[in-house]
């Protein structure tokens, strides 16, 4: 038995790699037997496990290899520990599981072993010795829980990094919820938003946002020019809200203040909201399947839904490689449902494995990437262009960018991520009638745009607008031609904290120096 408990100690060492790292960055002596402490008790719940009773053996089981699956695979796909901010990133993310297996399966299998090898261990310690003893576990995944509680309470999440992986992962769940249902609790009351009321485009009779998947915008720039399409106005290099889908499909949907960003996500309607007061029918093409989605759903709440029309859903646009294409009639039919209309389109896109968005025919297509976004971003606009009823506005953009370098293609904290997570296309298609706005949009945003520009322009079309936020139409201030703040992690905040967000320098195209801002954990 001494030797199965041996094993097991030295297994769950291995598979909590941050260890070394974490006491090399605890400089204070105390902080470094706080941490040991952690990760005795860590230890002594594992090997406890093979002591207790069955009933808690097999919950104290589970529980250990569901957040070693989590936090040990994140740390060998991304070489540092799950924060609390990737928790909410990945919970963002719960669609998009399959394609996270097929891109890691490799780090993933490994730890699947080290999964199996535990339990082995753990079954072979209950075999050795028949006593059996639920204390020992209890006592010690107590005394790790009080520890974790403590330190989120007086350091902050940030002093959580490198909480021994038997815990980890499931701690940071537990917090999210709690953090979650604090909101629900505690509501901060209902203030309203500063609109002034502007006069209704009586030539602009349908409005269209069409939000991409991963579409980068230098890669997608020169194509577009190249296709010379007509109604068309290419503003370039755009940035993106947010390096994450859920997070930059809220704040386009609110067409959040970049300054603001907290009060206006709480108290700014939606753009359906303020369609269909207005007097537009609303639509949502969903080709991702957010609505689908049992988890965050792009943050969509019962209120703004009940603002929608008709939901157009991903299983009646075929299958994934086609719905995009498929999205083009259904967008035209829904055009001509009503005098005017309001239609927001959530593409598929080109998501991460990028293969897995070509169609079986283009399988082991060298440089897929730039194929898939030719074949379902640049087909989808000449599909579009030319064939929009009289009255007609498109915005085009993409969530967010990539990052061709990272481990991950988006959704990085500081000092791992990249410009090109913000980098978006931002496009503007008109019906030949409407040839004349696109026109009028103001030189200055070229290579200069951003989601919150695309958001104000809707919704001065939709009749309100928010004093101070630009539209394409307006000439840019000195500020906001120049910088954009570049938002990551959780649009809501955690425990009633800002916003995080880095400041890019949009003539450079480099993060600019921001005290505060958090090191790569």
């Amino acid at each position: 038995m001494l030797v199965a408990c041996a094993l097991l100690v030295a297994l769950s060492l291995w598979m909590n790699p941050q260890i070394p790292h974490r006491m090399a960055t605890l400089g204070h002596p105390l902080k470094q037997v706080i941490y040991l402490v952690e990760i005795l008790a860590a230890v002594l719940a594992l090997v406890g496990c093979g002591l207790a009773r069955r009933r808690w053996a097999i919950l104290g089981g589970l529980f250990f290899s569901l957040n070693f699956l989590v936090g040990t695979s994140f740390f060998r796909i991304r070489g540092r520990p799950l924060t609390l901010v990737d928790g909410k990133t990945l919970l963002e993310s719960v669609g998009n599981t399959g394609d996270a297996l097929s891109q890691f399966t490799a780090p993933i299998l490994i730890v699947v072993l080290q999964i199996l090898g535990v339990l082995v261990l753990l079954i072979w310690i209950r075999v050795a010795l028949r006593a059996r003893n639920s204390i020992p576990m209890i006592t010690a995944s107590l005394t790790a829980v009080v520890m974790y509680v403590a330190i989120l309470a007086i350091g902050g999440d940030t002093a959580l990094n490198g909480f021994p992986m038997q815990f980890q992962a499931g701690l940071h769940a537990g917090t999210l919820a709690v953090d979650a249902a604090a909101r629900r609790w505690v509501q901060d009351g209902k203030a309203a938003a500063a609109f002034q009321h502007v006069p209704i485009d009586p030539m602009v009779r349908h409005l269209v946002l069409v939000i991409d998947e991963s579409v980068e915008g230098g890669a997608f720039r020169d194509l577009v020019d190249r296709a010379h399409l007509p109604n068309l106005r290419n503003l370039g290099l755009g940035y993106s809200f947010a390096n994450s889908s859920a997070a930059s499909n809220l704040m386009l949907r609110r067409g959040a203040d970049p300054k603001d960003p907290g009060t206006s996500l709480r108290h700014f309607p939606s753009l359906f909201q303020m369609a269909k007061e207005a007097g537009f029918r609303t639509a949502y093409i969903d080709c991702q399947g957010v609505l689908n989605d049992l988890a965050i759903q792009d943050y969509f709440d019962d209120l703004e839904k009940s603002f929608i029309d008709e939901v157009l859903p991903s299983g009646a646009l075929g299958v994934r490689t086609e719905r995009d294409l498929n999205a083009i009639p259904a967008l035209i039919g829904q055009l001509g449902k009503a005098e005017r209309t309001f239609t927001l389109i959530n593409k598929v896109g080109t998501h991460f494995p990028y293969a897995h968005s070509l169609p079986p025919e283009l399988a082991g297509a060298p440089n897929p990437y730039s194929i898939a976004i030719s074949r379902a971003s640049l087909a989808f606009l000449q599909g579009v262009a030319g064939r929009l009823p009289e009255g007609t506005l498109v915005f085009y953009t993409s969530d967010h960018g990539q990052n061709f370098q990272a481990k991950a293609p988006h959704g990085n904290l500081p000092g791992e991520c990249g410009i090109s997570e913000w980098t978006v296309p931002v496009i503007v298609l008109s019906s030949p009638d409407l040839a004349g706005r696109l026109q009028g949009i103001d030189p200055g945003w070229q290579d200069h745009a951003s989601h919150a520009l695309i958001s104000e322009s809707i919704r001065n079309l939709l009749g309100q607008r928010m004093p101070g936020m630009a539209t394409l139409w307006s000439v840019p201030s000195p500020e906001d031609a120049s910088r954009h703040r570049a938002f990551y992690g959780s649009p809501m905040g955690l425990f009633g904290k800002p916003i995080s967000y880095l400041i890019i320098d949009k003539d450079k195209r480099v993060f600019m120096p921001q005290p505060g801002v958090p090191d790569l954990p």
